[in-house]
């Protein structure tokens, strides 16, 4: 007959349940608020970064890797943002929106992510913006884009590249006839040219774009297409003799392989500058190069700047309130203000950089 009363093994397993839960609930408020376990000599918080990891661009993506990964360790070694340890989560997303999407929600799932960066085309940060705005967390671009819902941006604006392209080249003719070649339509490009030269546009939809480009005779030749087609562009024009006009990715070792030999008589605007004109940041050349084993590109110039102030207004958040928020750091990122490789960086409410500056080069 029973006694009503459990036995010694019944016992001993409902007790280790009970362990097991208070460690699994211990762990899950560690990871909701950055707190050490007990042996740990600091609290944890992590930071995400989204980028072209393996594909066509992976070499975009490890440029980039290197400096998020040189700011963490730099403010690790000097005792962590505010007593907080930093980690970072790096996912790869091809330079696809549909991965780039994908990746923002995973990062969104982690609790202890306070902020991300990423998303080096305007197409990927559209599609990552989304989950990001949707839970609050900071998302900060190096991709040249209007700022809007959520979305910090440390690049220039396109229309600020416009407007130093169509400087440099109205700057020596009064009239100056330019095609516009684009797979999708470029209104700032279309504005800042509009009252200064005769421009025609003609579309990348089928092979008959290079008869009319050469009809027009044209001075300058804007391509605003992506990596892949803009090298298949000048390779199918390099023998025509035409001058011509990139946004930022020209100016990407990924280009210059697609292109090849045809990058002569190209130019660029960017809003990174040429490692040789990075004569403030010694220490970052030399820090990257240990660090990355090659010289530093424009996406790893922007990212480090990126990851720094994100970490200036995570360690203003933690200061503030004690501890950090992703809703904290999102308010600080409009109020921190840091002296980057590329100049000043700081954000307006809108989420833009004030006076982000532009430069100029040839794609060598």
């Amino acid at each position: 007959m029973g006694t009503g009363e459990p036995s010694h093994s019944l016992l001993a397993s409902r007790l280790t349940l009970h362990g097991l839960f208070l460690v699994l609930a211990l762990l899950y408020l560690v990871s909701l608020t950055g707190c050490a376990l007990p042996d740990s000599t600091q609290p944890v918080v992590k930071i995400g970064l989204i980028a072209p990891l393996e594909g066509w661009y992976r070499a975009r993506g490890y440029d980039a890797l290197w400096a998020v990964r040189l700011a963490i360790q730099e403010a690790n070694r000097a005792g962590g943002v505010a007593g907080y340890q930093v980690e970072l989560v790096a996912l790869d997303d091809h330079l696809s929106p549909y991965w780039a999407s994908h990746r923002a929600r995973e990062l969104v799932a982690d609790p202890a992510v306070m902020g991300v960066v990423g998303g080096f085309s305007p197409a990927a940060v559209q599609a990552a913006r989304p989950a990001c705005s949707k839970a609050g967390l900071p998302l900060i671009t190096t991709a040249s884009m209007k700022a809007q819902g959520g979305i910090f941006v440390v690049a220039p604006p396109p229309d600020a590249l416009a407007r130093a392209a169509a400087d440099r080249i109205c700057q020596s003719q009064e009239e100056v006839r330019v095609v516009i070649l684009y797979s999708e339509r470029q209104e700032a490009w279309i504005e800042a040219l509009q009252k200064r030269a005769e421009i025609t546009e003609v579309k990348l939809d089928d092979s008959s774009w290079p008869d009319a480009v050469f009809r027009v005779h044209p001075d300058w030749v804007i391509c605003t297409a992506r990596t892949h087609l803009g090298g298949e562009v000048l390779r199918q024009a390099r023998d025509e003799g035409l001058l011509f006009m990139g946004g930022p990715e020209f100016g990407t070792g990924c280009f210059r392989g697609m292109a090849g030999n045809a990058v002569e008589d190209t130019w660029f605007v960017t809003g990174a500058p040429r490692f040789e004109d990075l004569r403030d940041a010694p220490e970052f050349l030399s820090a990257y190069r240990e660090l990355g084993g090659h010289k530093p590109g424009p996406d790893a110039m922007l990212a480090y700047d990126a990851t720094r102030v994100l970490l200036a207004a995570l360690a203003e958040d933690i200061q503030r309130e004690g501890y950090p928020t992703r809703q904290g750091v999102w308010r600080s990122l409009a109020e921190v203000s840091i002296s980057g490789v590329t100049g000043t960086i700081s954000f307006d409410r809108s989420g833009a950089r004030g006076q982000a500056p532009v430069w100029i080069y040839d794609v060598d």
